[in-house]
């Protein structure tokens, strides 16, 4: 199973490489949302390899990569996916495909790495309301505790 550590964390990844014979390099990154992992988009990326190569990574304390010690925010989760970038040489702008959760990743990776990021593509984005902060505070809650159980 492919590791990479970055910004001292382990991320779990998937790499599918592109099918396609065009000359110019394609890459898609992935991010999944709160609770998920990079398992939610094992069904969508078989149909974009012919067009893309396909990265998915699970974030800190989620799927297979461990949470690590450091507190985790919106844009830990961005650094760490663009750290992971640059471990697998990725030197092309990226298309970044984030659900849930996963888009405002992607919409502050977007917005911090211009040079690095030519799209999002946001599936069912969040963005919290001041009024839902307790509800999600209570989602964050849930999936730590489900990270303490044993595997």
């Amino acid at each position: 199973m492919p590791f990479k550590t970055v910004n001292s964390k382990a991320l779990f990844y998937t790499n599918t490489p592109s099918t396609s014979s065009l000359p110019n390099r394609h890459t898609t990154l992935f991010i999944h949302g709160l609770g998920s992992s990079s398992c939610f988009y094992s069904t969508i990326i078989p149909s974009l390899t012919s067009q893309t190569r396909c990265i998915a990574l699970d974030t800190p304390g989620s799927g297979l990569s461990a949470l690590g010690s450091k507190e985790q925010s919106i844009k830990t989760i961005a650094e760490d996916a663009l750290s992971l970038l640059d471990a697998l040489d990725v030197k092309e702008k990226v298309v970044v495909v984030g659900h849930s959760m996963g888009g405002i990743v992607a919409s502050l990776m977007a917005e911090m790495f211009t040079d690095r990021v030519k799209g999002v593509v946001l599936l069912g984005p969040v963005n919290p309301a001041e009024g839902l902060r307790d509800v999600f505070g209570k989602r964050v809650e849930v999936v730590k505790a489900g990270m303490s159980l044993p595997r």
